[in-house]
Order: structure tokens, then sequence, then C-alpha cells
């Protein structure tokens, strides 16, 4: 009988390479998510200065995160939608126009998905406004929370273009409308006194 022989030396590097890039992404990704996290919770402590060095350095981190190429684009998409999440918040809390995915240098999937994310955040903030009876800045918290909704009504695509942002524009959805209930009864409750 003859020996079967088969040479993947190639396809073992080539799997040895992806493996090293993807250890290292996944290692990127973990950084990231909790970097957003931590710079979100900074935001709603209005620690604001705080949060700029901490966008900075995950601009450098999603830099290096796809150095790694197309190939991993999967493995970016989750962490560009919290990136996306945690700048809008920040400029939309600051009164500072918000960039667009070409700005940010991301994927426009992740930051749609980003947005509709921001809208919970808004809520959030406008939540804590209303602890403090800060009605102004709750209201100006809920228009954001309208508009960021609102602009991607026009977006009716099916989830193979746009994945997860149905459901989470459905979410949205949903925010504004307990958002608007929250805000009425604040205002109602406030005027009674």
């Amino acid at each position: 009988m003859n020996e079967i022989y088969v040479d993947l030396e190639d396809v073992v590097k080539d799997l040895q390479r992806r493996e090293k890039s993807l250890d290292e992404i996944l290692r990127y990704n973990r950084e990231i998510v909790r970097a957003c996290a931590g710079g979100i919770r900074l935001i709603h402590q209005n620690k604001m200065k705080e949060a700029v060095p901490i966008i900075k350095q995950i601009d450098v981190d999603l830099q290096k995160l796809k150095k790694h190429g197309p190939e991993f684009n999967r493995y970016y998409l989750p962490v560009e939608q919290e990136y996306a999440e945690f700048v809008l918040l920040y400029n939309l809390i600051e009164g500072k126009p918000i960039p667009n995915h070409k700005t940010l240098g991301i994927n426009y999937v992740s930051y749609l998905n980003g947005m509709m994310d921001c809208v919970g955040e808004l809520r959030r903030h406008m939540l804590d406004s209303i602890t403090k009876e800060d009605l102004k800045s709750a209201k100006n918290m809920f228009e954001l929370m309208e508009q960021l909704h609102d602009v991607t009504l026009p977006l009716n695509f099916s989830r193979a273009l746009l994945p997860n942002f149905k459901q989470k524009q459905d979410v949205s959805r949903r925010q504004v409308e307990y958002a608007r209930s929250e805000l009425t009864h604040a205002i109602v409750s406030m005027k009674k006194r």
C-alpha cells in the first residue's frame, strides 16, 4: 500500500498566523469594550474631561486592531459599535456635532447599531436629570433620543444588509416611548408642587 503524503505546511503556517492575529484581536476587543464601558460611566458621572483620553486611546487601539486586515472584519464590528455609542454619547452630552462613521473610521453597520444603543444611554442621562429635578436637561436628552431614533427611520433594509439593526431600532423606539412617558410624568409631578 502506498503512503499518502499531503503537503499542508503552507496551510499550517497560514492557520498559525490567523490564530495569532485572532488572539490579539480578541485581546484588543476585550480592552476596548471595557474602556468604552468605563468611558460611558464617566460621562454619566459628568466627568467629561476624563473621557477624552479614553476616546483617543480607543481610536489608537482600533487602528492597531484593524491592521490584521479585512479577513477579520466580523470581529471588528461589535467593538466599533461600542466605540460609536461612546463617542456619540460624549458629543451629544457635550452639545457637539456627532461625527459620522467615516470620521470615526468605522463600518456604517457598527455606527448605526451604536447610534441605536446610544438612545438608551441618553435615556439613562435623562432619568438622572429628572432625579436631580433638572427638567431642562431632561427635555434636552429626550429630544436627542427622539432625533437619533427618527433619523434612522428611512433605513428599512433587510437583516442581511444591516445585521441586528432592526431589533436595535425597535428597542430604540420603545426607549423613546418610555422616556416620553417618564418625562411627562416628571413634569406633571413637579407642576403639582
